[in-house]
């Protein structure tokens, strides 16, 4: 029994030099010292936050440059067109307005300016021809219609009848509210003189022809005439 102490002593000894490394290994404690964190070498990461998307390179945009050799188009340019009407009526006035809104709208309209004083007349619009105008006038005299006669000048009203000439369009309106009352019912009221309306209409030349069919079935008897240029 006291042999096996003696012999445990020694084989004891020897097990605490292996556990403390003291048999030839590393010095005591660098096993755990090669487990510490080196403050110099820590990186951070993240704060709780999500990780940065990696920014992608700018796209680079190019302009289109015609090829080397090339010119670029010039534009077209329109050649304008100017017609005018003269003596119009209030009622053919708002029918040319009315056709250019619906069917030319690329033609603008224009108003001379015009002084003088202005006179109204009552007047059957222009016949056919001299023989129509004859069997107008027949008529009036059936009706017992006094002082009228047929405009013989040459323009938009050859051939009309006119039913007398009043310097206000009040005066005007009177003579035809009478004429109507005997049994005329072909009579109007237009202005007349200097201040007989007028405008201008211009617009594309490559419509021209177009608008001018349309202006003489508009307004028959009426001719739109080239402008005249300023002086």
């Amino acid at each position: 029994m006291r042999a096996l102490v003696f012999l445990l002593i020694p084989v004891n000894l020897l097990f605490f030099l292996w556990a403390g490394d003291y048999l030839g290994g590393s010095p005591p404690g660098d096993s755990l010292r090669a487990q510490e964190i080196l403050p110099d070498h820590v990186r951070i990461v993240s704060r709780d936050e999500p990780p940065p998307v990696p920014s992608r390179p700018a796209e680079t945009q190019t302009e289109s440059v015609p090829p080397s050799g090339t010119t670029m188009p010039l534009p077209e340019i329109v050649s304008e067109i100017c017609f005018s009407l003269n003596d119009l009526q209030t009622a053919e006035q708002a029918r040319i307005e009315s056709l250019l809104a619906r069917n030319f709208p690329a033609f603008s309209v224009e108003y001379p300016r015009v002084s003088g004083k202005s006179t109204f007349w009552v007047f059957i619009p222009p016949r056919a021809s001299r023989r129509e105008a004859e069997q107008k006038v027949e008529e009036l005299k059936r009706l017992n219609v006094p002082e009228f006669f047929v405009v013989q000048d040459t323009g938009p009203y050859r051939f009309a009848i006119s039913l007398g000439i009043f310097s206000t369009e009040g005066a005007a309106m009177e003579r035809l509210v009478s004429l109507q009352a005997k049994g005329v019912r072909s009579a109007i009221v237009g202005e007349r003189g200097a201040r007989a309306r007028s405008l201008a209409i211009r617009g594309p030349e490559t419509q021209s022809g177009a608008l001018r069919r349309a202006l003489e079935t508009a307004i028959p008897g009426k001719h739109p005439l080239a402008c005249r240029k300023a002086q």
